[in-house]
């Protein structure tokens, strides 16, 4: 029960923080998946998808913000 609230608070904090800020140049970030060891799989949409400056995008704004707000997680990634 705890990874599904775990999931959900992710899920609000992409929708609410992050994809707020993607979606000014028409992209956004999707959950894709959870392991057993906290390891997160994201997916750029949209014009984030194929965006030059996706893995900076990744680095300064999603894996920081994500690391900080959720110390649990183990390791992010993304397709």
């Amino acid at each position: 029960m705890k990874n599904k609230i775990f999931i959900k608070q992710i899920k609000k904090f992409i929708k609410k923080k992050i994809n707020k800020i993607l979606n000014k140049h028409n992209g956004s970030l999707k959950f894709i998946s959870i392991d057993k060891n906290n390891n997160i799989v994201l997916k750029f949409k949209g014009n984030c998808n194929i965006c030059n400056f996706k893995k900076n995008t990744f680095i300064n704004l999603i894996l920081n913000n994500l690391k900080n707000n959720f110390p649990e997680i183990n390791n992010i990634n993304y397709i």
